[in-house]
This record gives structure tokens, sequence and C-alpha cells, in this order.
């Protein structure tokens, strides 16, 4: 089996295309929005819930049945048509003009995979089977979950709040490296969940000051 680089996408302005209006084709234009893409619907038939995001002007949306050409200027394509050959064919047009395509159901013809998300704030977890079973992905993500709780978000942003400081101190990489260790190594988590957020905060500006004299 072809192997699948795991990456995260920056889709915010990007035109995203999603062409069917089922629930399935609902879902992954919601998911487009809560990242900032600029997403374009096309389907015969939409749910109430498509047709609320089109009233609201959160999408662009076309009640018609897809014709070649339609995925021109979008950088990622989902066919969520539920008719293998339509989609077979929304995915021979895309592959032909380099346009990232997934197509749901049908890993055969997918350029990439949506993962089971999780998600802590900036802490993100993403789970792939590479399109073997969605199902293991998700019940993997919920063990994950049992784990990786609320805090962890809590905590990325308050290491987000010293980075560009550390960044900036002309340390070496492995220095830096040591030094987010010693951080961690005073266990902030256990801290956060003791509501002791702003102690936290406290404790990493003083270890940045020591750290950067």
């Amino acid at each position: 089996m072809e192997n699948a680089y795991p990456i995260f996408v920056k889709l915010q302005g990007r035109k995203c295309l999603v062409i069917g209006g089922g629930q399935v084709g609902f879902r992954k234009a919601e998911t487009l929005l809560q990242y900032g893409a600029q997403v374009d619907v096309i389907a015969c038939e939409i749910t109430e819930e498509m047709r609320a995001l089109a009233d609201h002007g959160r999408i662009n949306l076309s009640v018609r049945a897809y014709e070649d050409g339609d995925e021109e200027g979008h950088s990622i394509v989902f066919a969520a048509t539920g008719d293998s050959s339509v989609n077979r064919r929304i995915a021979e047009n895309c592959h032909a003009k380099g346009i990232w395509l997934n197509a749901v159901d049908d890993p055969e013809h997918c350029d990439f995979y949506v993962p089971a998300q999780l998600r802590r704030g900036d802490v993100t977890v993403a789970v792939s089977t590479f399109g073997k079973s969605p199902v293991l992905a998700a019940q993997i993500k919920e063990k994950i979950a049992e784990v990786i709780t609320g805090e962890y978000g809590v905590l990325a942003d308050l290491l987000g709040e010293i980075r560009e400081e550390v960044n900036g101190s002309g340390k070496s990489t492995e220095e830096k490296k040591a030094f987010y260790q010693d951080l961690m190594a005073k266990d902030p988590l256990t801290m956060i969940r003791s509501k002791e957020t702003q102690q936290v905060r406290e404790m990493f500006k003083s270890c940045l000051s020591c750290w950067l004299e």
C-alpha cells in the first residue's frame, strides 16, 4: 500500500469544493468552515442543514448536478455524491489538474484521508487508518481522549506565551529543548488541573528570566 504523509494544512481563505448535499457533504462543509475555508457546494439535493448554511451566507451553494470543470480554482475537493460513477469522474478531473481530492468511502481515488480528530484548544491529535476503517480510527481517538484532556490545550497556550522570547534568545536548539524539558519536569499539568493556571504562567516567566540571564 502507498504510504501517506501526515500533515496539517492551513485552509484559511482557501477555496474548497464539496460535491454532494447529504449529511456527509454537510459535515464536510461544516468542518471546512471551522478552519476558515471558503466553501462552495454543488449538489442536486441538499439537507435542511446545508440550506441553512447557504441562507446565512456561510457557503456558496449551487443546486444542480456536477459538471466537468467545476473543480477549477479550488485547493481541495470532496466528492460525496453517493454515486460511484460520478465520484470517479470527479476524481479523474481533479487528478488531471493536480487538485487534491477526498472521495468519500473510496480510498482508491483519494489523494488524502480525513483523520479522526481530537482537539484540546490548539492541541490536535489526528488518527488515520488510511481509509481502511474510520470506525477503528474513531475508537482509537476516544481512547486517546481519556489521556489528552483539556489541560493540554491550556498548557499549549502558556508555552506559546513564552515561545517568541525563547526563539529569540540566541541559544542553541539543544539549549532550547533542554529548557522546555525542564519546564515540563515541573509538572505544570498537575498545577493546571488544580486550577493554578496563573501560578504556572508566573513560574514559566520566572524560569525564562533565569534562563536568559
